[in-house]
């Protein structure tokens, strides 16, 4: 589960490097426009969190929220690819949707991951739980710069879906490694969710 979670968190490296190297070298817009997406990103990631984690309270709400992520994901991918063929006004206003679109696979799979890590953590063991999970995500920070980069600067839309494809089966993955991971707590020390067993005893 957290290697998938890693993966679906490499929309970091889609928003940071590859979209704004995308920019620059592949497609007409002025580099001015970086500015603005940075922005856009920043104050959705402010005004939006809440919104986007309203809401999510069990482990269906934590994937459901992870497949919306993964579908911003690459719905992203899908409309970045386009701009190498576009000029003027249109390729600004792609590469903008492009990056609005990653900001939201931002925050609905933070909004995921974090449901996830509340409700399949041990509660007396939350930090090796927690330990594990940001491995996954440091990990994908290690592979995703160079493979994703590789993939849209060489491979041009063929790379482009091969990084969507890469992040639908991850998605898809994620789904039996959380039941799985459910049905091992369950069977642990305690019986029940983590917040049944961490419930006080009656008197």
């Amino acid at each position: 589960m957290s290697s998938c979670g890693g993966v679906l968190a490499t929309h970091q490296v889609l928003l940071n490097v590859v979209i704004p190297l995308w920019l620059v070298e592949e497609t007409d817009a002025p580099r001015v426009l970086l500015a603005w997406l940075f922005g856009t990103n920043t104050v959705m990631a402010v005004a939006l969190q809440v919104a986007a984690a309203r809401g999510i309270t069990t482990v269906a709400d934590s994937l459901r929220a992870q497949r919306r992520g993964a579908v911003f994901f690459m719905l992203s991918c899908g409309i970045v690819l386009v701009t190498h063929d576009t000029i003027g006004w249109v390729t600004i206003a792609l590469v903008w949707i492009g990056h609005v679109t990653v900001t939201g696979a931002e925050l609905f799979q933070s909004a995921g991951e974090w449901g996830l890590q509340a409700e399949l953590s041990d509660p007396a063991r939350r930090g090796e739980y927690q330990g594990v999970s940001q491995l996954g995500h440091t990990i994908g920070t290690v592979w995703a710069p160079a493979a994703y980069t590789f993939l849209a600067m060489e491979w041009g839309a063929q790379g482009w879906l091969v990084i969507a494809a890469i992040v639908l089966v991850a998605a898809m993955a994620i789904h039996p490694a959380s039941r799985a991971a459910e049905r091992h707590l369950a069977r642990g020390p305690g019986t029940g969710t983590p917040a049944q067993r961490t419930a006080p005893e009656p008197a």
